[in-house]
């Protein structure tokens, strides 16, 4: 029988291999920011900034981390909607599933043929949902790491080149692009083709726990299909 710890493993794996190549990453764009940095010649004087500009790129980092979070809860009281309605339809889903499997009720060759078709299935879609959560964390992860990395490289350019005024307007904008993008990621989820793919994932994987659970336990119901009186 397909293992499914094998696909897990993968995922997991991947995952950290992807965070691994992020922390590389983020450590060459700091090599790569000290080179530019001993190669730029700092300005005469250091730049400075209108409080204006300052208020303004700290209003900006503001309003764009509270888009996060609050897209964020969002996303999370989607989550629970969505999981909601995967408890609800799981058990109906189960049910329709014993009662193609009681067609072959009659032949007990087909019978464990049809049994052992559909473990091999269930197993390969669980351990494909679970090594696919690995993998989305490991770029979630490694996302963050690149991104902060690419911060700090930025800021230090910015620094050296013009002075902390600079510096600090630099720093507020770039953590706002990095919210803005994050921002908008959590309202991709939001849409409707995002809801319907996550109610769908949530259901197949919900589901799949019921009958590995009752295959597990030997109780898996099946109702037969009523039968014509002589």
């Amino acid at each position: 029988m397909f293992d499914d710890n094998h696909v897990c493993t993968g995922g997991m794996w991947l995952a950290e291999q992807l965070k691994h190549g992020a922390v590389l990453g983020g450590a060459l764009i700091a090599r790569g920011s000290a080179s530019l940095v001993k190669r730029l010649r700092p300005a005469e004087e250091p730049v400075t900034l209108s409080p204006k500009v300052h208020e303004s790129a700290q209003n900006l980092r503001y309003v764009s981390h509270v888009a996060v979070r609050v897209s964020a809860m969002m996303v999370d009281k989607l989550g629970e909607g969505t999981k909601a309605l995967a408890l609800y339809l799981a058990p109906k889903i189960t049910e329709h599933g014993g009662r193609l499997l009681a067609k072959y009720e009659s032949d007990p060759a087909k019978q464990a043929t049809a049994k052992k078709a559909a473990e091999d299935v269930l197993h390969v879609a669980r351990g494909g949902i679970q090594g696919w959560a690995f993998v989305f964390d490991g770029l979630e992860k490694s996302a963050k790491i690149l991104g902060q990395s690419l911060a700090v490289g930025a800021v230090n350019v910015v620094t050296h080149k013009y002075g902390n005024d600079a510096a600090r307007v630099a720093e507020n904008c770039v953590y706002s692009a990095g919210n803005v993008a994050m921002a908008g990621f959590n309202a991709n989820q939001l849409g409707p083709k995002a809801i319907a793919k996550k109610v769908v994932k949530d259901t197949a994987k919900e589901s799949l726990e019921q009958v590995v659970k009752s295959n597990s336990s030997g109780d898996l119901k099946t109702t037969p299909h009523p039968h014509p009186a002589p």
